[in-house]
């Protein structure tokens, strides 16, 4: 099925791309976002995003798609879609909420072992 899809867009700001996304398909395009990398995992705060998230259409339906989404821009007034600047300390906070859910998991499987 991913075969058939291709990458539209692309955002660091998962409201503008959720935005993108509900416009195209009330357009009758299919489509849907994911995560870019190991992304899913890391979005331990409401909706953080690290790598950001893409959404893709229907390889038939690029044209279309690209129209609808210029259009959506135009009349939302929103200009520019570029990356929202999140401030390091979220980052910083992120990722230590990652390195501590890592250690758990380490440490619940070194534990499952010793106790065989």
């Amino acid at each position: 099925m991913e075969n058939d899809y291709v990458k539209l867009y692309h955002s660091d700001n998962r409201l503008q791309t959720e935005m993108v996304v509900d416009n195209l398909k009330s357009n009758g395009i299919r489509s849907y976002y994911k995560s870019e990398g190991a992304d899913e995992i890391m979005q331990l705060s409401a909706r953080l995003s690290f790598m950001g998230d893409s959404v893709y259409v229907r390889r038939a339906d690029i044209e279309k798609a690209q129209t609808v989404l210029r259009n959506f821009l135009n009349v939302s007034g929103v200009r520019n879609l570029s990356p929202v600047k999140r401030s390091r300390s979220v980052r910083v906070g992120a990722l230590i909420w990652v390195i501590i859910i890592a250690a758990v998991i380490v440490a619940s499987v070194v534990i499952y072992i010793i106790k065989g």
